[in-house]
């Protein structure tokens, strides 16, 4: 077994308090072309998920990246589902096959990939509405997990 596929196989633990930071200046636009960056969200908090249509566990927590979307959505949580290192095409391709409620982004369309860094799949940030990083998920933890980090990032 690859490194790679280790990472992916293994679920990696909650580092919730690692990040204590701004998220700084970003840009995404998604695949239906509507544009997020710091002004447009004002104020508004934001969950970013890093993905691809490869990973099995990501896969897994669509369900629960789109509850909360459904969920949190209209009160004003932001949620970006941002693919990483896939083509358009393919990405296109999944999304007809598993339509996502979230606002999907690719790695080409944003900086938030450069601003979270690299991590293994899924990974989590979850932003408050002052840009400062409420916490983060290594990895699959399943919906209750991800609804309490939501919460904690719309509480600052």
């Amino acid at each position: 077994m690859d490194r790679r596929s280790l990472l992916l196989a293994v679920p990696l633990a909650a580092c919730g308090d690692m990040l204590h930071g701004e998220l700084g200046e970003f840009h995404a636009t998604t695949i239906n072309g509507e544009k997020f960056d710091n002004a447009t969200l004002r104020g508004r908090p934001m969950l970013v998920q890093l993905w691809t249509t490869w990973c099995g566990y990501c896969r897994g927590e669509q369900p629960a990246v789109d509850a909360l979307e459904r969920d949190f959505g209209p009160g004003g949580v932001v949620v970006l589902a941002v693919n990483v290192g896939e083509p358009r095409g393919r990405v296109a391709d999944y999304l007809r096959e598993s339509p996502r409620r979230a606002r999907v982004v690719l790695e080409t369309d944003t900086n938030l990939v450069t601003l979270l860094g690299r991590h293994g799949f899924p990974y989590y940030a979850m932003v408050r509405g002052n840009g400062r990083l409420a916490g983060e998920l290594r990895g699959a933890h399943g919906e209750a997990a991800l609804r309490k980090l939501v919460e904690r990032g719309m509480a600052g």
